[in-house]
């Protein structure tokens, strides 16, 4: 986000709250392409730890890395079930033993993303994960996107619209035919030959976050004024982030396609 804001890369593809919160802190940056719409945070959990529904996580240990956005937003979700913080014992680890320790009974529950955490916890040995999507809760927090800087925005506005176009549609020919997405992906990447299986279902994990209440009949990657307000009223309300005046300083939608 930092490198796509201070213009020393063209975009970045990144998470649209976290560049929101920077953006309230004085980055150059706006969301010009909306693509995982629906928050892709989750809480990812073992099923023989007695936990069924989003409530009986009360009283669970949720492994996370500190400071990363999965923790940062928690409060939001817990809030949004009727729990408090200290509802949960927060378990934190090392990014790269966070799912480890569920696998060990050390943790009951993972803070991830909905797009990747299903094969990381098979890889750990857990076959058949249970999943709780912020989003199910009525969180709503604009996920990944196309991020780009004020200055190139306002001077380069040609060459970000058909960077916008030409994404937008890969996105929707990968909605259409994730095959095809697959074997593009594996064509561009040949060390991923044989993770076939496990790109499409990736893939198709990650195609139930692009589409919004707020978006529904909209082109692809309009964002959604009326949701980005609400992110904003979450942010301000539990992480702190400064207001701007106006949530129309996170995001712009005038490269999409009418």
């Amino acid at each position: 986000i930092n490198l796509g804001g201070n213009g020393s890369d063209d975009f970045a593809f990144a998470d649209a709250t976290t560049a929101a919160r920077l953006i309230s802190q004085g980055l150059p940056a706006v969301v010009v392409l909306g693509i995982f719409q629906r928050s892709t945070l989750a809480l990812f959990y073992a099923r023989d730890r007695g936990i069924q529904s989003p409530r009986d996580l009360k009283g669970k240990r949720i492994s996370m890395c500190a400071g990363d956005g999965m923790t940062v937003y928690l409060p939001i979700y817990l809030h949004a079930i009727g729990l408090q913080p200290n509802d949960v014992q927060q378990v934190s680890v090392d990014c790269s033993l966070k799912y480890t320790v569920v696998a060990q009974n050390k943790a009951d529950a993972v803070a991830s993303y909905g797009t990747a955490g299903r094969p990381l916890m098979q890889a750990v040995g857990i076959a058949d994960p249970g999943k709780f999507d912020y989003a199910d809760a009525g969180v709503f927090l604009p996920s990944h996107g196309i991020v780009a800087s004020t200055k190139t925005v306002s001077q380069r506005g040609a060459m970000v619209r058909r960077f916008v176009t030409a994404t937008a549609k890969a996105w929707q020919a990968a909605q259409a035919d994730p095959d095809a997405a697959v074997a593009a992906t594996v064509a561009a990447q040949p060390l991923l030959k044989g993770k076939e299986a496990l790109l499409k279902a990736t893939l198709i994990d990650s195609l139930q976050y692009i589409a919004t209440p707020g978006t529904r009949g909209k082109a692809f990657g309009w964002q959604s004024p009326q949701e980005w307000q609400e992110a904003e009223a979450a942010l301000v309300q539990y992480t702190g982030m400064t207001k701007p005046a106006s949530a129309e300083a996170f995001y712009s939608n005038a490269f999409v396609a009418p």
